[in-house]
């Protein structure tokens, strides 16, 4: 079950990874991802890593287990500040992983009135983000 943490400050910054899509390119011209970046799966729990702790090294390696668990590329991520996550009607939930302390999920997206709704949602947090690509 997902619980809204108040342990989590507003100021923390999330990631969001991003991974290689055939013909999708995650970043706008404006520094910001597309929307498909933040779409949550059916569950609509949105997966993300705080970066509170980690190093800049931390937070890529991460990324790269999460790529190599769904057999792909990480191309980059979308950095998001909780707050911008809340300003927008959503929350966050800490879910510590064996290989991820800072694990965490975007919550909200079920308690929407509809799937135009949701699709708003995930355009703001697209809005709200900062894509920074992997270097080589």
């Amino acid at each position: 079950m997902d619980i809204p943490s108040e342990d989590i400050d507003d100021e923390e910054i999330v990631a969001r990874y991003v991974l290689y899509e055939r013909r999708k390119k995650p970043c706008r011209p404006d520094g910001t991802v597309k929307r498909y970046v933040f779409t949550p799966p059916k569950n609509g729990r949105c997966s993300v890593t705080r970066h509170i702790g980690y190093s800049t090294q931390d937070i890529w390696r991460v990324g790269n287990i999460v790529a190599a668990k769904r057999s792909k590329s990480l191309i980059g991520r979308a950095d998001v500040s909780v707050e911008k996550i809340r300003a927008i009607g959503l929350d966050i939930s800490p879910e510590r992983l064996e290989d991820d302390k800072n694990h965490a999920n975007i919550i909200g997206w079920s308690n929407l009135d509809s799937f135009h709704d949701g699709f708003k949602m995930d355009q703001e947090l697209a809005d709200a983000s900062m894509y920074v690509e992997l270097e080589s």
